[in-house]
This record gives structure tokens, sequence and C-alpha cells, in this order.
């Protein structure tokens, strides 16, 4: 999909306390959330090694083509390469979250002004399955005991085991965090002809 469906929402507040004397402490919450769903076309697989002397996979491949596998010569192991058109679209969904605290206080002490502030964040995101992927092992095996079908459509049956077999989960999902401080001051030391000489610090 060139524009995938998603919904996002997202806040940022902040509050300040003056404490009189040139001085406040401040407190900001940000919160943003997004849920993106993506559409594809049916999962690609290619599978494990086969044989055509199968009774299931010459049975199928007979019955598509009109022939067995052994009337034009092809015997032994072979792997194939397919979309699974029976199991739909490949759907998935990416939630993603992000929230970031940060409280600190500011003002004059003294000759000096000061600024200082802990910020904390979190992070987390995470990549579901909700359709049209399969567990793998059992996918074979629903080709050689001829459930599932290498040589045209499954039927109502192949989809019913497709669907039984499907991954609905999440696959993937990981979750940062960071938190920092910094502060700084400066004050004016004194006057110069070009104007005032002044020191400044800082750290985070």
């Amino acid at each position: 999909e060139i524009y995938p469906e998603s919904e996002k929402a997202s806040f940022l507040g902040r509050g300040t306390f003056d404490l009189g004397q040139g001085r406040q402490v401040f407190a900001e919450l940000m919160y943003s959330g997004a849920s993106t769903k993506y559409v594809n076309s049916p999962l690609p697989t290619r599978t494990s090694w086969l044989d055509f002397s199968n009774p299931a996979i010459a049975s199928q491949f007979q019955s598509a083509y009109g022939f067995t596998p052994d009337d034009i010569g092809l015997t032994g192991e072979f792997r194939a390469r397919l979309r699974l058109e029976d199991n739909g679209n490949r759907t998935s969904k990416v939630d993603s979250e992000g929230l970031r605290l940060l409280a600190g206080t500011s003002g004059t002490l003294g000759e000096w002004d000061y600024d200082a502030a802990i910020n904390h964040s979190i992070s987390k995101t995470a990549d579901t399955y909700i359709d049209g992927f399969v567990r793998y092992n059992e996918f074979i095996s629903g080709i050689e005991d001829g459930t599932i079908k290498l040589f045209g459509s499954s039927g109502d049956a192949g989809k019913a085991y497709l669907n039984s077999i499907a991954v609905r989960d999440t696959t993937r999902h990981s979750t940062g965090t960071m938190t920092a401080f910094d502060a700084k001051a400066s004050r004016n030391l004194m006057r110069l002809s070009g104007g005032p000489l002044a020191l400044a610090l800082g750290g985070e």
C-alpha cells in the first residue's frame, strides 16, 4: 500500500509554578502514539525438499495437468516456490508509543541565573502479524499429506487448514528508555569597555 491505514494521537502539556523572587519550577508531559496497518500481497515462500514419489503430490499433479510426473520424466526430490494465494494477503500492524517527562527549575539565585532539568523518555514499538502468515513446518506437513495443493487451489479444506496454522501474534517488540539531566548557570563578572564579562557553566 502506498498510504497504509494509520491512527495517530499526541498530547503535550506544560505547567509552571512561580516560587517568587525570580524563581520557578516547571514540568512537561508529552505523549505520542501511532498504529499503522500494512497490507501486502500473499506470502511468498519456498518449500523444503519434496518428492514426486509422494502419492499425494503425484495425485494433485495429475489432477492439475492430466498426466503424472512419471509420464514426463519428473522423478526424485524438488523444491517449489509459490505464493499462498489461498491464504489471502499478508496483514500486519505496527504500534508505537512515546512518553517524555520533564521537570526542572529556573531563576536567579544571588548574582547567578540558573536553569536545571531532568528528562525521562520511554519509547515502545511492537510488530504484530494479523493475517496471511503461517507456521512453516505445519505448512510443509500440509503439502506432504495433500491438504495443501502445490498445483491449483487447495479448496475449502486447504484454506481451513491454513487458517488453523496461521501466525497471529506479536513477532517483534522493543523498548527504549533514556534519562538525562542538564544544568547551566551564568553571571556577570565585571564590566569592560565593550560590555560585561560573563561566566557560564553547564553540564549534562
